[in-house]
């Protein structure tokens, strides 16, 4: 019976009662309710009480719950809602009930470090997904199931299932980002598969069981008191959207800002509109204002300059009680806390220097928010440099881990030189040799470390050597942060050129093709020694990214990279308009083999992709006379596309000059 599909198990006891059957189903998802429950009582009992109640609403649910309802996920949500409605009643024990369970658990096994971050804010993460991904996410890594399974099992193909879990963990880290918990997608799928789910109590589920079956009619008053404001609580989720819409409105028109002491300060404007106004427009996204309106907003904000600072230091400050001044604001403030922490970030990398006076405040709420302040620190630029190197021997990871970050985009960015952050780089050395019993906590140490490593690119003598020994870390991600570090190097890397073709052979094909990739910033002849036909094969990797890093390697290669042009042609054709955008960009670069070459790029001016059709333009251009052939296809595309014509003409006047100053 335990093998027994979900459906069928439920079917069996909505239609005859089956106790067997339900019991197989309790058996199977005890742990998982059980640990939710727990995850927010920190209560033994109150877990098992909850965990009872869930089991009761599926008993009496069951006839009406779809044949396709993917069962673990229900069950998860249903657990969080009952959860979250037993804390609505419960607010005023709970924080002191936590601190005695924790206390009761100090002679334990300590947990992960990095779980107990994650896990009070697990649930709250999965509750902003869709509840397709949600239930993937559930049966691949809160059951364990694999992704064949999943697919089968949620009526998907392998390949679906498999991306709809992947879009659903970016969207988790995403989320933790926000919480300052700056973590790879990898890292926070393993981390939740080996703690979101633990044993239940023995004996709990014959109990539920019992129970349940009779669809609560032997329940205690609290279980029962449970189910029935469950019950109502998940009839109201399901209507929240309208309700918070409603809710929205009536909270904007009424928000006032907290007053502490005498001193206040008035929200500054520019050119008739307020800071709070300017500060959605300064954050760059890439579905959000064009680079001009960024640019406006963020010269508006210099010159309303350090008139901005208490306003800016209060949205990210999560208790604004601390501060010793009111805040006048001209309009009521909009957009969630992560909305207005971002928005503060962005507004101190355009105030640069003149936020100089913030920068004792922003020491102080480096621990309270360091998902934003190290940012904003780092924003400041030199005059804050002093209190970023110390931000990265802080004693907190998180701060540490986002401080590295800010900084080494920083470096890429050209808003802070290499020259400035080189008293970093022994830090960051150091930060390779990491040996932090919390394997996640030592990865991102050494990732870290290889990017500021390879955004300060000096004293090779020192960097190098250090990224070549972390090159062989058993963390994948380690190792392609440290491939991609030392091909920006260029030539002061030639010492990496043997780690490297030993990487470009790694059955793992990311890292294959980053160091391919880098092979070819730091010698262009070294990936056609050594690593031509890993590139030919990488080519046609499933992984995008992966096609992407070995078709711009080959392209810098140049004419010495002949070989590669039919599997480039091949590329074409590429589901990606990205992947086909390149391969004829390095096409051009190469620009041999004309007959082949040349037959395929004007099939790219056909593209239905404008970016596709002017990278073809350009590498036909580069084949000269050999491409006389498409000189009435590139008339064609002028006369069709007029944003396209002055490319045209550039590529005509190689090819034929006659017909590029008959273009009109």
């Amino acid at each position: 019976m335990t093998e027994a599909p979900d459906a069928l198990l439920l079917e069996q006891f909505a239609q005859n009662e089956s106790e067997t059957a339900f019991s197989a189903l309790v058996e199977r998802y005890v742990g998982l309710v059980h640990s939710v429950a727990l995850r927010h009582t920190a209560n033994s009992q109150q877990a098992q009480d909850i965990t009872q109640a869930v089991f009761i609403i599926l008993a009496r649910k069951a006839k009406r719950l779809p044949r396709h309802i993917s069962l673990p996920g229900w069950l998860y949500q249903t657990a969080r809602l009952t959860t979250a409605n037993w804390q609505r009643s419960e607010s005023r024990r709970i924080r002191r009930e936590q601190e005695v369970y924790m206390e009761s658990t100090k002679s334990e096994t300590p947990p992960d470090p990095l779980w107990s971050e994650l896990s009070p804010q697990l649930d709250s993460a999965m509750a902003s997904l869709h509840p397709t991904e949600r239930d993937a996410l559930v049966l691949r890594y809160f059951q364990n199931k694999s992704m064949a399974e999943v697919g089968r099992l949620l009526g998907l193909e392998e390949n679906t299932a498999q991306k709809r879990v992947g879009r659903a963990v970016e969207k988790l880290r995403k989320f933790f980002t926000k919480k300052g918990m700056v973590l790879s997608a990898s890292v926070i799928a393993t981390v939740v598969s080996a703690n979101s789910v633990q044993a239940a109590p023995a004996g709990l589920s014959k109990i539920i069981s019992s129970v349940a079956v009779a669809k609560g009619a032997a329940a205690g008053t609290s279980t029962l008191t449970l189910v029935k404001g469950a019950l109502k609580f998940m009839a109201w989720a399901k209507a929240k959207t309208a309700v918070f819409v409603s809710v929205g409105i009536l909270l904007a028109a009424s928000t006032t800002v907290m007053v502490n002491e005498s001193l206040t300060y008035r929200e500054p404007s520019y050119q008739g509109r307020s800071l709070s106004e300017w500060l959605p427009d300064v954050v760059p996204d890439q579905f959000g204002p064009p680079q001009v309106r960024q640019a406006k907003a963020a010269e508006a904000i210099r010159q309303m300059g350090t008139k901005t600072l208490p306003f800016l230091l209060n949205d990210l400050t999560f208790d604004p009680k601390l501060h010793h001044y009111r805040l006048h604001y001209l309009k009521p403030e909009t957009g969630s806390a992560d909305q207005r922490n971002s928005q503060a970030t962005w507004a101190f990398d355009a105030l640069g220097p003149l936020a100089k006076p913030a920068i004792p405040e922003l020491d102080q709420l480096l621990e309270q928010n360091p998902g934003y302040v190290p940012g904003a620190l780092v924003g400041i630029g030199r005059d804050a440099l002093p209190d970023v190197f110390r931000a990265l021997t802080n004693g907190s990871f998180f701060v540490r881990d986002n401080t590295a970050a800010y900084l080494a985009n920083a470096i890429y960015a050209g808003r802070i030189t290499p020259e400035e952050a080189r008293p970093v780089l022994p830090l960051a050395v150091d930060d390779l040799s990491d040996s932090d019993t919390n394997p996640t906590f030592r990865a991102n140490t050494h990732w870290h470390g290889a990017s500021l490593l390879g955004a300060i690119r000096l004293e090779p003598d020192l960097s190098v050597p250090a990224l070549i020994t972390d090159l062989q870390d058993t963390q994948n991600t380690v190792a392609v942060q440290c491939a991609q570090a030392l091909g920006r190097f260029g030539d002061n890397g030639k010492a990496a050129i043997p780690a490297l073709v030993r990487a470009a052979g790694s059955t793992n094909a990311e890292l294959g093709s980053e160091a391919v990739a880098s092979l070819s910033l730091i010698d262009s002849n070294a990936v056609l020694r050594f690593v031509f036909d890993k590139a030919l094969t990488l080519i046609t990797n499933q992984d995008v990214a992966v096609r992407i890093q070995v078709i711009q390697a080959l392209g810098r290669v140049g004419p010495a990279a002949h070989e590669a042009v039919t599997a480039l042609v091949t590329r074409m054709t590429d589901s990606e308009y990205v992947v086909r955008m390149l391969a004829a960009e390095s096409l051009g670069m190469i620009a041999q083999h004309p007959t082949e070459s040349v037959p395929a790029l004007r099939q790219g001016l056909r593209d239905s992709n404008q970016v596709v059709q002017s990278a073809s333009i350009k590498a036909l251009g580069k084949f000269g006379p050999t491409a006389s052939d498409a000189v009435n296809d590139l008339l064609g595309v002028a006369k069709m596309d007029p944003q396209l014509k002055g490319n045209v003409r550039i590529a005509l006047e190689q090819i034929d000059s006659k017909s590029a100053a008959n273009l009109r």
